[in-house]
């Protein structure tokens, strides 16, 4: 259970001026995700051509391409950026699956979310609607939430019992999303684990959640919203918009760069 120091912090933090909804979280996650998307499709494989160069060869036209070297510049910047968003999305998982209404329609939408934004995902990084080589983060989201529905179905177990149970789960995570090479995967499975299973413990889940997400340089900026985070869903559009978005936008960066600017 949650202790009194961490209430007492929690609620003298929901006291001041800035107060987050999860829409803003949302909000924020889908525009970084674009962001992200848009910086591998257009910039590095249209743009940069990535994919044509070795390191060797990039740094050595980089030294003689001042246009080059800028154009790379700017896509690390973007890739760092992009880090902001892991946190956000794990986090949002766990409180949608602790909020809806109907887990079994969530569960369905993320689903075919999952389904038809491999394809697209697919498509837009090599041109085709079927890649095996590494997997969309989307299913990596689909892995947790199931993950996260069998350690829900632990809960009623006595202590000891629920938390080896709930490690075991964890691990089988992992291996998912490392055996299918889920982009981002194995983060996202560590943070969303530690934000349902302790999400009693505010103070300490973020900072354990803070730790697995350091390996992207800015990704604990992320944790300032989540501070500030007052638990509220405040939907200002269709839910819908946020699964349509992610097909869609792999879609159109994939026909933009490959029969626009190729």
């Amino acid at each position: 259970m949650e202790t009194i120091r961490e209430k007492n912090i929690r609620e003298r933090l929901a006291q001041r001026w800035l107060k987050i909804p999860a829409q803003w979280l949302k909000y924020a996650a889908a525009l970084l995700m674009v962001l992200s998307s848009a910086n591998t499709v257009i910039l590095k494989n249209a743009v940069i051509r990535l994919d044509t160069y070795t390191q060797e060869s990039l740094m050595a036209a980089m030294d003689a391409d001042s246009q080059l070297m800028g154009w790379v510049g700017a896509a690390s910047i973007i890739d760092a950026l992009a880090g902001l968003a892991v946190p956000l999305f794990a986090f949002l998982l766990v409180e949608g699956m602790l909020h809806t209404s109907d887990f079994r329609r969530y569960l369905l939408r993320t689903a075919v979310t999952a389904v038809v934004g491999e394809a697209a995902y697919d498509f837009a990084l090599t041109g085709r609607f079927l890649d095996l080589s590494h997997q969309s983060p989307m299913l990596g989201l689909l892995i947790c939430l199931i993950m996260l529905y069998f350690m829900g179905r632990v809960e009623k177990q006595p202590l000891v019992d629920r938390v080896i149970l709930q490690i075991l789960l964890a691990l089988s995570g992992l291996f998912w999303v490392l055996l299918l090479r889920v982009e981002h995967g194995l983060p996202v499975v560590l943070m969303t684990a530690v934000f349902y299973c302790l999400r009693d413990h505010w103070v300490v889940k973020l900072v354990l959640a803070l730790v697995c997400s350091l390996q992207y340089p800015l990704a604990p900026m992320s944790f300032i919203a989540l501070v500030f985070y007052n638990g509220k869903r405040e939907m200002k559009c269709p839910p819908m918009f946020f699964y349509v978005l992610y097909p869609a936008h792999l879609l159109i960066l994939g026909v933009v760069g490959r029969y626009i600017l190729a």
